[in-house]
């Protein structure tokens, strides 16, 4: 079972960055791979998840919410309600982390703020970077960093550079979107210091996706002999951010494989590269 951040890391991921077996076409390019890429995708699908409610509704929807008791039910009401693109209800978010106390909710709410990209919601975003809760402070800068607001790194990195393994993941999609120096040295320092073997590789892609690959490769190839099939096809996506002959050289060997689905996903990349020409 995914532990908690994990799961906060895992939602923002899907706001952020597409992973590389995304069926979306990409158009004309020389590597499918890359983030300007994943940009471009995220929004689309952002843009497309959007409906629009008459006043009415989301009066229902805020009585809704209103009226509900348990955390787990607010949380789920307000994952729904971040698909209204509305000033009334951005408001209405905002106006929960003032008067909830819950961990819970105010991380559903910084998630929420971060799909809606209003950049009314940065100041409450911002204070909830002094909460005692070091999971409301995850949450805040990366709905902030989302935004483009790096005022969070100062305190992201004091987080981040702990030796509690169990924020990797979160503060790995973290500094990818920061995506400037500081990206590239928390990176460099997560791969070599990590003892969880996938934010380690995380990193790595990261390094790749930075336009890093020196810094990337040799972990990448050590990554690839991996006995974990999922070490092995995560780092044939690192390789696929770096794009050159060589690397798809080593992702054309992956596909003989003894493990189907590293098999199958090294296939998809390279069929990806294809369509792309």
């Amino acid at each position: 079972m995914k532990n908690h951040l994990e799961i906060i890391a895992l939602r923002y991921l899907f706001l952020v960055l597409i992973i590389g077996t995304s069926i979306i076409s990409f158009g004309q390019t020389d590597n499918p791979f890359s983030l300007e890429n994943d940009k471009k995708i995220r929004r689309e699908i952002r843009e497309k998840s959007f409906v629009s409610l008459s006043n009415s509704d989301i009066d229902s929807l805020i009585s809704q919410y209103n009226s509900l008791s348990e955390i787990e039910s607010k949380c789920e009401l307000i994952e729904k309600i971040d698909h209204v693109r509305n000033a009334r209800i951005i408001g209405f978010l905002e106006s929960i982390v003032s008067s909830d106390s819950s961990i819970q909710i105010k991380e559903s709410v910084c998630q929420s703020l971060a799909n809606l990209q209003s950049e009314s919601s940065i100041p409450i975003l911002r204070s909830l970077l002094r909460d005692n809760s070091t999971y409301v402070k995850i949450s805040a800068s990366l709905a902030l960093l989302s935004m483009g607001d790096t005022v969070c790194l100062k305190e992201f990195g004091i987080i981040c550079y702990s030796p509690n393994s169990k924020y990797c993941y979160s503060c790995n999609l973290g500094f990818l979107l920061a995506e400037n120096d500081e990206s590239i040295k928390f990176f460099y320092y997560s791969l070599k210091n990590s003892p969880n073997v996938f934010c380690r590789v995380e990193a790595a892609i990261n390094l790749a996706i930075l336009k890093q690959p020196n810094s990337a490769i040799p972990d990448l190839l050590s990554f690839l002999k991996d006995t974990d099939p999922d070490v092995r096809m995560a780092a044939i996506r690192g390789f696929a951010y770096i794009g050159d002959d060589k690397s798809l050289e080593l992702i054309e060997k992956m596909i003989d494989d003894p493990n189907n689905r590293v098999k199958n996903y090294a296939t998809r990349i390279l069929n990806k590269f294809g369509s792309s020409q």
